[in-house]
């Protein structure tokens, strides 16, 4: 079975045979309300902008049909990007977690909470910063280990 292709695909290779005239109006419409998405979606070109190289007098500009397929991008492109970004974020606060449980059992807690009963929040956040800090990832670099923030 073939993929699904997005019009846009077809509509290039339309183009490819037999040339941008080759279009319905409507295609080329669309054609052109594609090239504006992928532009504001994928590239970041901001909204006012309502010129685009094959249109640079802005004459097939249609916030409508821009929208349209700006909402294919969105789910193509920046959609598995956010999901990906969550997870790798949620993977690393797992880590974090994971490290600071560690170092407190290695200082004779049970856990993070029995830590910061004795303690406070304070001394654990001063450690974390320690942490993150210049010296600690140059000592750690030079001990053959990574540093962390």
């Amino acid at each position: 079975m073939a993929p699904l292709l997005h019009p846009f695909a077809i509509m290039r290779e339309k183009m490819r045979k037999s040339g941008f005239s080759s279009l319905t109006n409507l295609q080329q419409w669309e054609w052109h309300a594609d090239v504006y998405a992928f532009r504001r979606v994928v590239l970041g070109v901001p909204p006012q902008v309502r010129v685009s190289p094959p249109d640079p007098d802005g004459t097939w500009f249609r916030e409508d049909l821009v929208e349209r397929a700006g909402a294919y991008y969105r789910e193509k492109w920046i959609a598995p990007r956010e999901r990906k970004r969550k997870a790798r974020t949620d993977d690393l606060q797992r880590e974090g977690r994971d490290i600071v449980t560690k170092w407190v059992q290695s200082q004779g807690f049970v856990s993070v909470d029995d830590y910061c009963e004795r303690y406070g929040n304070d001394e654990l956040a001063a450690h974390r910063d320690y942490l993150k800090s210049p010296e600690f990832k140059a000592a750690s670099t030079r001990n053959g280990t990574t540093g962390c923030g």
